[in-house]
């Protein structure tokens, strides 16, 4: 065995230079993937917002180009990069290439009084985080460029007289992928960071342009500005819309103060802008042009200011009636429209991400999303309790669902929501639509290769064939439809694979395939009508030419599938009139039967009691064919509370915030449980609860991710909300006393 090396004096190393950044990027921008990456960005639009925010430019541009490469241009003073004499250096490599180094340190002085940046690392670490940067700067009349590799300079600065009237920096870089994991930022974040600041920087114009994203309506590089002249008033105003109960209010202070006797003092400045409103609910907080995603402070602030101040007003006029409660917040919060913004000239944060708080939202939903299972785990362990034998309710059977619709679905919850990252929800979503449709595919192999095996029998009877797992191939190609058009609004060819997975299913001779999945393909076009604007013509054309297609061949069409037709029929025939009924209408009412006889607890999914309807295999449970019938009868009425409570909660978040992929769950999702009605559903030992449990994790961590926070806009007002992080508490005491 070898020796192990000795832990000594000499073990003890230390990182230097770049490779402070390059070999721990978590440590400077939370994460070493696509969201360290996206902070690394806004690091250098700070400095061009501090810059701005000081009475140094206007507008600031920032560009998203199509190699990955990030140009962020502001008007200001120029960074100073010419020779220091206090520090016996040149400033660029002190601003480029040292940690701790920067403009922003002097509590109190005129430069950059209230001011994003605070620790001097921001540039340096992006820098040092680059593939390559570029810096041109203009000032006192001259031109500087800078070149770096890697976190190294190349060639030293460069310094030309410029006779031009123009101040200011210009930064290209491209993030290095040896560094982050993923460096795709996707342009929703550039949009949503820039807006905000727009709103909290008054005045300031902020330009974005996606060379990767082209704008439908010319075809060039899509292009979008932002600029409110009067900050928060304006955005108030514009989210509140014209029809509201009061005019749009605002006000600003002043106040100097102290966190401690023995601390200096340090300025705090406020704005606040409100309105009442019957249609819109608004509350935000900013501090320092941060998202205070969770209010802290600002928010007690808030809420104690209104509640004195109305109560005090109809206190005064004798508005409350005899023995009525005085009023809450929540009776003002219910129409109110509010935002403020404060910087103070004194802040700490938790770290170089600026976010004090980041697991709140997920921690919450987590509570959310565990109570439903929870109840769900306990109706499934009680079903049957007092009815079924021993030997029935320890069966192979039992213990099998037990584990998986119980107990299970708890544990890969956790599982899954513990390891897949907060702040890659976009990346998720795709690479989950990815799966879906590789599935989708493989669903449509399998049909395919057992036509292609049975040639001459299809040549032959000119129909269908019979095709064995029919029902549970066509439930994994809808599962599957909805994603395919999902990628279909990036990559057009990818509708294509929605209509051909509905064919497949066709082709199994699946009934609930063939309604069901008509249902969901019309609603899949009617979604994707609405949200994609850009291939609305493409999808009527792909639907007219269908039609026309399906007229042309009509006869043909009722020929080949005639035999699932005529089933469809008679199982209709069967139920409606009472006629050949099929072995499946006498488990439905064999299900309810059972269900009468024990309402409360159920028969177990360990009964055995139909078989003289249906004759189970060995490990498998008493099949009603029916999911809604399956909890009903095995689990009785604390089985249906049970499931209805975990229904309605994935359904309150996934229309919580209906965003496209979020509609794209909620379809398949539906499909699922319309098959469900005629099948067995999650009750199948097929693994649908996995992919289900995998749905709504990705969805949660869109819905309460970091770059996706809680909405308090009603849903007639979609946006997307990001947070540029949270603020300490405690940097804002003196807040709430003003």
């Amino acid at each position: 065995m070898a020796r192990k090396q000795e832990y000594g004096n000499e073990s003890i190393t230390s990182l230097k230079g770049a490779d402070r950044v390059r070999k721990r990027p978590a440590v400077i921008f939370g994460s070493d993937g696509v969201e360290g990456c996206a902070h690394s960005i806004f690091e250098i639009v700070s400095n061009s917002i501090d810059e701005a925010r000081d009475g140094h430019g206007d507008t600031i541009n920032v560009t998203r180009c199509k190699d990955g490469s990030v140009i962020v241009e502001d008007f200001g003073r120029g960074m100073p990069v010419d020779w220091n004499n206090g520090e016996g250096r040149f400033n660029w490599e002190l601003l480029f290439c040292e940690m701790y180094a920067g403009g922003k340190y002097g509590e109190g002085e005129d430069n950059y009084e209230f001011s994003l940046g605070l620790n001097g690392l921001g540039l340096c670490a992006t820098q040092y985080a680059s593939a390559w940067m570029t810096a041109d700067i203009y000032r006192d009349g001259y031109h500087y460029h800078l070149d770096f590799k890697k976190g190294e300079n190349v060639g030293g600065l460069q310094k030309e007289p410029y006779k031009g009237r123009r101040t200011g920096s210009i930064i290209h870089w491209k993030p290095d992928d040896e560094v982050f994991t993923d460096i795709d930022v996707p342009g929703s974040y550039y949009k949503d960071v820039l807006r905000r600041q727009a709103v909290v920087n008054a005045g300031l114009t902020l330009n974005f342009t996606d060379e990767k994203e082209k704008d439908p309506a010319t075809g060039k590089p899509w292009h979008e500005s932002w600029c409110y002249q009067n900050g928060i008033a304006d955005y108030v105003a514009e989210v509140a819309g014209e029809d509201t109960l009061t005019p749009v209010f605002s006000c600003e202070s002043e106040a100097t103060g102290r966190d401690r006797e023995d601390q200096p003092e340090y300025k705090v400045k406020m704005s606040a802008a409100f309105c009442f409103s019957n249609k819109v609910q608004l509350l935000e907080y900013y501090h320092n042009s941060s998202w205070l995603e969770h209010g802290g402070s600002p928010e007690h602030a808030v809420r104690t200011a209104f509640v004195y101040q109305i109560n005090k007003y109809l206190k005064d006029k004798n508005l409350y009636k005899k023995g009525e409660s005085a009023i809450s917040f929540q009776d003002v919060q219910d129409c109110l429209v509010y935002v403020s913004s404060s910087f103070s000239t004194r802040t700490s944060y938790e770290n170089q991400t600026k976010k004090a708080i980041t697991n709140k939202f997920v921690s919450q939903a987590m509570t959310d999303f565990l109570l439903p299972m929870i109840f769900v785990s306990v109706a499934v362990i009680l079903g049957g309790v007092g009815f079924i034998s021993k030997r029935e309710y320890f069966s192979g059977a039992s213990i099998f669902y037990i584990l998986a619709l119980g107990v299970g679905m708890l544990l890969l919850y956790t599982v899954f929501n513990t390891h897949i990252n907060v702040h890659k929800d976009y990346s998720l979503m795709d690479k989950l639509s990815l799966i879906m449709v590789i599935i989708g595919c493989f669903g449509t192999f399998m049909v395919a290769s057992y036509y292609l095996t049975h040639i001459n029998e299809v040549i032959d009877t000119k129909t269908i064939l019979y095709f064995q797992w029919r029902n549970n191939c066509s439930t994994f190609l809808m599962l599957s439809i909805p994603f395919a058009f999902y990628r279909g609004n990036k990559k057009s060819y990818s509708i294509m694979f929605g209509f051909l997975f509905y064919f497949a299913i066709l082709l199994t001779g699946s009934r609930g395939g063939l309604v069901f999945g008509a249902i969901e393909l019309m609603m899949c076009c009617i979604l994707f009508f609405l949200y994609d604007r850009e291939r609305r013509f493409a999808y009527i054309a792909i639907l007219a030419c269908i039609c026309f297609a399906l007229m042309i061949f009509s006869r043909e069409f009722l020929s080949f599938f005639g035999y699932t037709f005529d089933r469809l029929m008679s199982a209709i025939n069967g139920v409606l009139v009472g006629e050949q009924k099929e072995v499946r209408v006498f488990q439905y009412e064999r299900g309810i039967k059972d269900f009468l006889g024990h309402p409360i607890f159920g028969t177990g999914i360990g009964y055995m009691g139909n078989t003289d309807i249906y004759d189970p295999a060995d490990f498998s449970i008493c099949w009603y064919h029916c999911e809604p019938i399956q909890i009903a009868a095995s689990m009785g009425i604390v089985g249906i509370l049970a499931y209805v409570y975990q229904f309605i909660k994935r359904m309150f978040l996934l229309w919580r915030k209906p965003t496209l992929f979020n509609m794209t769950v909620f379809l398949s999702y539906v499909s699922l449980e319309l098959m469900s009605l005629v099948n067995p559903g999650l009750f199948c030992p097929i693994p649908y609860l996995l992919i289900v449990t995998i749905f709504f994790v990705v969805v949660e961590k869109s819905t309460y991710g970091e770059y996706q926070p809680k909405i308090y806009v009603m849903p007639s007002s979609q946006k997307d909300d990001t947070p540029d992080g949270d603020d300490d508490d405690d940097e804002v005491t003196d807040m709430a006393k003003v």
